[in-house]
C-alpha cells in the first residue's frame, strides 16, 4: 500500500472486483491523510491571503455539490445482469471516489489561496464522508442487492463481484 505501484498492480490483478474495490477504497482513505502535513507546512510559509470565510464556505458547496454527484453515479448501477453489475458497479464506485477526494483537493487548494488549514479541514471532511458512502461495505452491497431483488433481476452482486474481474 505504501509502494504505490506494488500496490496498484496487486489490486489490478485480483480476481475478484470486489477485493480489489476494498483494496482501491483504502489506498484512497490513507491518500487523502498525509495531505494535512503539506498543508501545515504550506500554511506556515503564507500571509493570509483571500478572505477564510469565503474560502470555507467555497470548500462547503464543493462538498456538497460532490456528494450530491456521488448520489447520482450511485444511482448509475445496472442491475440487468451480473457482467453489467460488474461492469457498472466498480465505476461508480471509482468515480464516487473521485468527486469525494476532489472536494479535499478543492479545499487543499483554497487553504494555500487563503493561507488558512479551515478550507482544507471542511473538504476533507466532505471527503471522508464521501469515500465513506462509496466504500463496498457489506451494508452497501445489501442495499444494491435490495434493488435489484425490487427491480426482478436474478443478480446476486456480491458473487457478481467475487467471480469478475475489474473492467476497463
Amino acid at each position: 500500500m505504501f509502494v504505490p505501484f506494488v500496490g496498484m498492480r496487486s489490486m489490478a490483478t485480483q480476481p475478484s472486483a470486489l477485493l480489489a474495490l476494498r483494496m482501491l477504497s483504502l489506498y484512497v482513505a490513507v491518500a487523502i491523510v498525509p495531505v494535512w502535513a503539506v498543508a501545515i507546512v504550506v500554511v506556515a510559509d503564507l500571509d493570509r491571503g483571500r478572505s477564510v470565510g469565503m474560502s470555507v464556505a467555497f470548500a462547503a458547496a464543493v462538498g456538497v455539490v460532490s456528494l450530491v454527484v456521488a448520489r447520482t453515479l450511485a444511482a448509475r448501477v445496472s442491475h440487468r445482469s451480473a457482467r453489467a453489475f460488474a461492469q457498472s458497479f466498480p465505476r461508480a464506485t471509482m468515480l464516487q471516489f473521485v468527486t469525494a477526494v476532489a472536494s479535499a483537493l478543492v479545499g487543499f487548494g483554497l487553504t494555500v489561496l487563503s493561507g488558512s488549514l479551515w478550507p482544507y479541514g471542511v473538504g476533507f471532511a466532505f471527503a471522508v464522508v464521501g469515500v465513506v458512502h462509496a466504500l463496498p461495505t457489506a451494508a452497501r452491497l445489501g442495499r444494491e442487492q435490495q434493488i435489484a431483488d425490487e427491480t426482478g433481476s436474478a443478480v446476486d452482486v456480491v458473487a457478481a463481484l467475487v467471480e469478475h474481474r475489474l473492467f476497463r
